[in-house]
């Protein structure tokens, strides 16, 4: 092979090697901001629901733990008779 055959054949690779690389580094920026876009609707749309969610079941933890109390549970229950033993066994 010549020299000038070798310079032709660099001058179509060369352009068209950079040209690959370019569109491949934009196509692989595309999508990832794609997918990050989606998971950020994704997570927006589900966040009210969480949330609320999120808050009734930290209002039934703290209820359960309220009633849960020893002293609370006395106060709740009433005594069948004045014997210590019965209320105890209650």
């Amino acid at each position: 092979m010549d020299s000038t055959r070798i310079i032709e054949l660099v001058s179509y690779t060369l352009p068209t090697l950079i040209m690959a690389f370019v569109a491949y580094s934009f196509f692989e920026l595309y999508t990832k901001n794609e997918t990050e876009k989606r998971n950020y609707l994704l997570k927006k749309d589900t966040k009210p629901d969480t949330l609320s969610l999120r808050l009734q079941a930290y209002e039934r933890m703290t209820l359960f733990l309220e009633r849960i109390n020893p002293s609370q549970l006395l106060v709740r229950i009433t005594p069948i008779s004045n014997d210590k033993r019965d209320y105890q066994i209650l």
